[in-house]
């Protein structure tokens, strides 16, 4: 086994000193970028996952005489997850928690952090390229059946469950669905290929592992997961919903081409200081004249609650209001409801860094452009769990609300390598001069501007599930549900 790793550390001595320089200089522009976007750090992420799937991949195809060699089956493998261990995890691990030392973080503070980031990353890159390697046999082959199975999982993520893997993208914690699976038909793969030193059956196993582990994706029902994450009874709202008269809402100027309308839930009302955020995960709704409609077929369903009241809106197109003139729908919503403790509200200066509890270390800055800027609050932190937590920028007189969100930032797997994770506001608009409207702030304002920021503490989540049936009257702007007279 060590002479095998030996030789792989030789013959790839490039790769792997590319691969040390490439993990040092990622650290230190985490570090560096001091909480601001920075094209480096993405380029440099983008660089670190090409280099950790493709050295993978010749690595594994490097070995061509693995069937012929007479040596005990298992040191083979054991030589070639060793060298992607020390290669690669070691550098990362070190790197991870050089980043968190540099932004505040004690790193043996974060210890199960620092593991979840090893599981994920073998899990996602290590294990799957392994696998993939040993089925395809080249270089070239290898490329093709990787852009192959994406294409593939992309089709399966619009074409399946709405929400398939997008989930993945916006909040991985939520999908730890997705990284089981890989790493269970990837070792798979990897046990039949090296166990039976790469045979003619064992490839052909292994390529129906890699098709099983696609419609597994595609095929696995995500609510019976959701429920494992989700308490009964959290929010109080099974069985107690009712929906109200909806009414049309008329857009901004330029948006006239889509209606929305708005319908009102009645729902239980939780005790202070408890906070309630419906999601919905899943809707199709069935007219009168036989259509049937899903998420991304000309309408779009989803759910909010404010300070005036909790809703269900839609979203629809002139086609779709066309087709559903006839008058009747009926509608079937699942939606997920989290549960949430609002805690003290804390302050800071704009240009301040600081600690808030729950959301780690916030700040501020100004994205300049040509003819205006952007200024962005943000948090950063190991265990942030606070999406859409509102931050509200006060200045003499006047003061906005945003909310923070990991959607404004990195998504999908390249922000699986960083230990911290990122939350950012959306940019609010800055000019040199007075503003031109409610939504725009000038300079002056920002730079004495005061942050106060609203942590909250999870509790738990429920699904929801609601059946809608009543009639639209376009005309009228309204939807008149079952049971709501006229």
């Amino acid at each position: 086994m060590w002479h095998i790793f030996r030789k792989d550390v030789w013959m790839l001595r490039v790769a792997v000193l590319a691969t040390v320089a490439q993990m040092g200089l990622w650290a230190w522009a985490e570090v560096a970028s001091g909480g601001m976007p920075w094209r480096t750090v993405d380029l440099l992420r983008q660089f670190i996952v090409t280099g950790w799937c493709f050295t993978a991949c010749f690595v594994t195809i490097g070995e061509p005489d693995w069937s012929t060699r007479p040596m005990p089956r298992g040191r083979l493998m054991a030589a070639k997850v060793l060298f992607m261990a020390a290669v690669f995890h070691l550098p990362y691990l070190l790197a991870c928690a050089a980043i968190l030392w540099g932004k505040g973080f004690l790193p043996w503070h974060y210890v199960g952090r620092l593991m979840e980031q090893q599981f994920l990353s073998a899990a996602m890159y290590t294990i799957p390229c392994l696998a993939l390697a040993s089925v395809t046999g080249s270089f070239g082959t290898f490329g093709v059946a990787g852009v192959a199975i994406l294409m593939v999982t992309l089709v399966g993520t619009l074409a399946g469950a709405p929400r398939r893997g997008l989930e993945w993208l916006e909040d991985p914690g939520r999908a730890w669905w997705i990284p089981v699976l890989m790493v269970v038909f990837g070792l798979a793969v990897l046990v039949v290929q090296y166990l039976s030193r790469r045979t003619d059956v064992a490839g052909r196993v292994g390529m129906a592992s890699v098709v099983a582990l696609i419609a597994a994706f595609v095929l696995t029902p995500t609510n019976p997961i959701l429920k494992l994450q989700c308490k009964d009874g959290a929010a109080g709202w099974i069985g107690a919903m009712r929906v109200g008269e909806g009414r049309r809402v008329l857009k901004a100027k330029g948006e006239m081409d889509r209606d929305l309308y708005w319908l009102p839930l009645s729902a239980p009302a939780l005790e202070a200081p408890l906070l309630v955020r419906p999601q919905v995960l899943d809707w199709v709704m069935q007219t009168g004249g036989g259509q049937t409609f899903t998420d991304g077929f000309g309408m779009r369903v989803n759910a909010g609650s404010y300070w005036y009241g909790t809703y269900l809106y839609v979203d629809m197109t002139p086609g779709v209001r066309e087709r559903t003139e006839s008058g009747e729908a009926r509608m079937n919503v699942s939606m997920r409801v989290d549960v949430s403790k609002a805690l003290r509200p804390v302050w800071s200066k704009v240009g301040a860094t600081s600690m808030v509890p729950g959301l780690g270390r916030c700040g501020s800055y100004v994205k300049d452009d040509e003819n205006e800027g952007r200024f962005h609050v943000f948090c950063e932190s190991p265990e942030a769990e606070g999406k859409d937590v509102v931050v509200t920028v006060h200045t003499r007189g006047r003061h906005w609300g945003r909310e923070l969100s990991e959607g404004w930032v990195q998504s999908g797997t390249l922000r699986l390598l960083t230990p911290v994770r990122r939350m950012e506001t959306d940019g609010l608009r800055v000019l040199e001069r007075m503003p031109e409207g409610s939504w725009t702030a000038t300079r002056a304002e920002v730079k004495d501007a005061s942050l106060e920021f609203a942590p909250e503490e999870r509790v738990g989540c429920e699904l929801v599930d609601l059946s809608v049936a009543g009639r639209w009257d376009h005309a009228a702007g309204r939807f008149l549900p079952v049971g709501v007279r006229e």
